[in-house]
């Protein structure tokens, strides 16, 4: 994925599509950013977490905290960073390189 100019570039059906991201609203420590277009047949948004802060899943928060991180998906919201354990999905995080 490629973030520029307040646009994200992905690998979406095995061809790179570039989609705006629009309407960020922060919640429970987390940015959601949805994608307009939104992708079919669900939509998708991206949830954003920044190094150092702890995401209100209401189950804990199973990613590496100490990391930016984003989380892709169609529902689920905050309860995605939970563990797994925990019912969410954090083994799917996205983690800042440098």
């Amino acid at each position: 994925m490629v973030f520029q100019d307040g646009k994200i570039t992905a690998n979406v059906d095995n061809s790179n599509q570039t989609f705006s991201l629009a309407n960020p609203t922060e919640s429970q420590n987390t940015v959601f950013v949805a994608f307009t277009p939104a992708p079919k047949p669900d939509g998708m948004s991206i949830m954003i977490a920044t190094k150092g802060t702890e995401v209100d899943s209401g189950s804990g928060d199973g990613t590496i905290t100490s990391k930016d991180r984003i989380i892709m998906g169609n529902n689920g919201g905050a309860t995605l960073f939970a563990s797994e354990d925990n019912g969410g999905a954090s083994d799917t995080a996205y983690y800042r390189n440098n």
